[in-house]
């Protein structure tokens, strides 16, 4: 790493330059650029007319706004008694909001997720910056998020991508100051960011240990790093508590978030998936409702409503919500058990659609944008293996994102792979491709300073 870039970049304590923390002009215009090239993203595709029908958290808010309560139907199998815990509230919320107070929903919708975008940015700066004590790489780093083409695209579909990634990218930028800093303050904020990312995915509260490793990793003499995972983990617990209440209220047992576990772990734990969310083999999944196999269908196929065992289908509708959770989460973990060739092969293919591609991905996002993303996604991955190799060196530091792939992998892998679950962790892998091109950049500079006359 060229040294005159780390003094430009850092003080003598190591610690970051007001200039390299601050507000500082390249920074506001990447800002200025991500939210214009999302903007005209909008203006060009324009904005998914459809919020609501989109997803199951759309629908849910839809019936929120319509005075039917915090309900879903279950893709119309529970008309008569809705789920009232099924989908995390965190984008019911937002959708909730842009259909309450806008006279354009679908309009204002795709602008937050602009501005959100954008925002993301700024995260992604900070973080590498923590990271890499380099004001280049974060810049860089910065700089791909604002101009990388899926982010930009996304914010015109309304899906929960955007809220979501926003949220990890500023939980993960307030916590990695906690390797040095060793600050209550931004312990509190980060574990606040944490608990409203498990309102949107209930599974990231499980990193939280993964957390105080990393500050246990990072510790100094004192044991502040200690104090600081307990207010960490406590905030992030107290943001979720309440809605653990609620729904202990309505349900009459305890759910910390949500209810849909079980169905999201049989979606991709089952005879017929192929992983990824409502995608199926469609003979196979004929042969599992014992149905002529359809010659004329598409072997790869979304299928809704859902497949489910026969002996839950059959209860479906009256089952109390708890209940249908626990078979369902059940009945995938039936199949690990009785079939673990069949479910190891399985596990083979989710761990090459996390990575790479679904197999029905073309289905899923219309356009042929998709071909040309699958190159550029070759070039950020071998710029990340290149800077994943450089950050060895500090590996304390960078392991908090070590940790977050690990993680974030292994979760999705176990339940259900969608590409646009990689896509929430994809933009962190710019700050290593940043960090890849610095150092090269660095090693092309450096001859030609030494050529040159003093």
């Amino acid at each position: 790493m060229d040294s005159d870039v780390m003094r430009a970049s850092t003080r003598g304590d190591g610690m970051p330059t007001n200039a390299a923390i601050g507000a500082q002009p390249a920074l506001v215009g990447i800002f200025l650029l991500a939210l214009t090239l999302r903007l005209a993203a909008i203006a060009l595709v324009g904005p998914s007319p459809d919020i609501v029908g989109y997803s199951e958290s759309g629908l849910t808010a839809a019936n929120l706004v319509q005075g039917r309560g915090y309900t879903y139907d279950y893709y119309g199998l529970r008309q008569a008694l809705p789920l009232q815990a099924f989908m995390p509230p965190l984008f019911v919320g937002f959708v909730y909001l842009c259909l309450k107070f806008s006279a354009n929903p679908p309009l204002i919708f795709a602008l937050a997720q602009a501005f959100l975008s954008a925002l993301t940015c700024l995260a992604v700066y900070w973080l590498a910056i923590e990271l890499s004590r380099n004001r280049i790489v974060a810049l860089l780093a910065a700089l791909g998020v604002a101009c990388y083409p899926v982010l930009i695209l996304m914010v015109t579909v309304p899906a929960s991508l955007t809220l979501h990634l926003a949220v990890l990218a500023w939980a993960l930028a307030f916590t990695a100051p906690l390797a040095r800093r060793r600050s209550a303050g931004y312990a509190l904020a980060a574990g606040v960011l944490w608990g409203v990312m498990g309102l949107g995915r209930p599974a990231m509260l499980a990193f939280l240990p993964c957390i105080v490793l990393w500050l246990a990793l990072n510790r100094d003499a004192s044991r502040r790093w200690l104090r600081d995972g307990a207010v960490l983990v406590a905030a992030a617990v107290l943001i979720v508590v309440p809605w653990t209440i609620r729904n202990a209220a309505v349900l009459g047992r305890f759910v910390p978030v949500a209810t849909n576990g079980g169905f999201v772990f049989w979606n991709g734990n089952n005879p017929f998936t192929t992983g990824s969310g409502h995608d199926v083999y469609t003979d196979k999944a004929s042969q599992f409702l014992g149905r002529p196999v359809d010659a004329q269908l598409p072997a790869v196929m979304q299928w809704q409503p859902y497949p489910l065992p026969p002996e839950i289908q059959r209860q479906v509708a009256t089952l109390p919500e708890t209940e249908l959770d626990r078979r369902l989460l059940q009945a995938g973990l039936d199949f690990m058990r009785q079939e673990p060739r069949a479910w190891a092969a399985l596990l083979g293919r989710k761990v090459i659609a996390f990575w790479w591609f679904r197999e029905n991905l073309g289905a899923a996002y219309e356009g042929s944008w998709t071909r040309y993303y699958k190159p550029l996604y070759i070039l950020t991955l071998l710029l990340t293996a290149a800077g994943l190799a450089l950050s060895v060196a500090q590996w304390r530091r960078y392991s908090l994102l070590y940790l977050f792939f690990g993680f974030t992998a292994v979760t999705y892998i176990g339940f259900q792979v969608l590409t646009r679950y990689r896509w929430e962790i994809e933009p962190f892998f710019l700050i290593f491709a940043a960090l890849a091109v610095t150092a090269l950049a660095s090693r092309l500079v450096a001859p030609k300073r030494a050529a040159s006359p003093p």
